[in-house]
């Protein structure tokens, strides 16, 4: 009579042999978000004196020239009830690596930052970076005291990039800098401190 293998046995085989298998089917590592092709790398609400240099700062993170226009991009002044689309000077192109300043223009009470030139806007954030300025219009000035955010859209509203400060994260002639997202499109906030045009 031929004989017969115990049932325990038989499981006990089986268990080692899924152990042993278990390495070949373990999970790969997660890979690291990429970078999204724009950042928005600085924002600085509340200068010297009148707001009539207020601005934010946006870092064209790929090898391939940025035309705002022709990608359909967009952006919003966030964290208030209806969140109104900034209006870009047409034609506006962001070369590889390059940071573009975007100056938020407008005129309301004692601020017309229209009556200044880019030579003013200049000698106000001494730098030593050539940078490109474009006036933004479409706000009247952004919060001081922050919870406020600037976001890039595409044509169709997908966010694209986005950056918030939150209160203490700005200050009187303090901008809040931003670096990329350790996932998603929100940039991190890396610290406070005098603005730098047109530097990373």
């Amino acid at each position: 009579m031929p004989a017969v293998r115990p049932v325990r046995a038989l499981a006990a085989s089986t268990v080692i042999i899924a152990l042993s298998l278990a390495p070949l089917f373990s999970a790969a590592p997660a890979l690291a978000a990429p970078t999204p092709s724009l950042l928005i790398t600085e924002i600085v609400p509340n200068g010297t004196g009148d707001d009539n240099f207020e601005f934010f700062e946006v870092t064209n993170t790929s090898d391939a020239e940025l035309d705002l226009d022709a990608a359909g991009v967009r952006f919003q002044y966030t964290g208030v009830t209806a969140e109104p689309l900034l209006s870009v000077e047409p034609g506006t192109v962001i070369a590889p690596g390059a940071s573009t300043v975007f100056w938020l223009s407008y005129t309301t009470g004692a601020v017309d930052s229209f009556a200044y030139s880019e030579d003013d806007f200049r000698a106000e954030y001494a730098s030593g970076t050539d940078y490109d300025i474009v006036r933004m219009s479409g706000q009247a000035g952004m919060a001081n005291g922050g919870s406020r955010g600037i976001r890039a859209i595409d044509a169709v509203g997908t966010e694209l990039a986005e950056s918030f400060y939150l209160p203490g994260q700005v200050g009187q002639n303090l901008g809040a800098n931003f670096g990329a997202p350790a996932d998603g499109t929100d940039a991190e906030f890396r610290e406070i401190a005098a603005p730098t045009p047109g530097e990373i």
